[in-house]
């Protein structure tokens, strides 16, 4: 039995990579819908409509290919869109605000960027400044602790349009 492939550096995280995803405008639907950057949507098409089209499915291939799981001339775009939705649940960094996937003419999910996750030695985590950053370095975009719990992070409220 062989042992697992060892690797040399450490894999990117799924927060600071889809921060720098939607910063970057390279997916067709995942974007900002705030000034502030603090609520996104994902597309959201389901695998089995006849109108889904390879660009409806690069942000979870692109995910698939940095995590390491995307297995070459093996196109699994179910097995793509589970990963990006359990390293999506699983970072703690984003919330689901409504689930719009069902919706016929433009199937997608919101996400609110949250702020106050625990971090190591009990601080919180601030909102990464994404501003200023179109093509931002995910170092750029990695979460920075504060050791003042309770701190105004400029967070406002955000009010879906109707």
């Amino acid at each position: 039995e062989a042992a697992a492939p060892r690797r040399d550096h450490r894999p990117l995280r799924f927060g600071p990579w889809l921060l720098n995803a939607i910063n970057s405008g390279s997916y067709r639907g995942l974007r900002w819908l705030d000034s502030a950057r603090t609520i996104f949507r994902v597309p959201w098409k389901h695998n089995a409509r006849k109108d889904i089209t390879s660009s409806d499915l690069e942000v979870f291939k692109a995910w698939a290919k940095v995590s390491g799981r995307y297995e070459e001339g093996s196109e699994d775009p179910a097995k793509w869109k589970t990963n990006f939705r359990c390293a999506l649940s699983s970072t703690h960094l984003f919330k689901l605000e409504y689930d719009n996937s069902k919706r016929g003419d433009d199937p997608h999910k919101v996400f609110s960027v949250v702020s106050g996750e625990p971090c190591p030695m009990g601080r919180l985590f601030q909102h990464p400044q994404t501003r200023g950053f179109p093509a931002a370095t995910p170092q750029a975009l990695l979460p920075s602790c504060s050791p003042a719990p309770g701190q105004n992070m400029g967070w406002v409220p955000w009010e879906p349009q109707q």
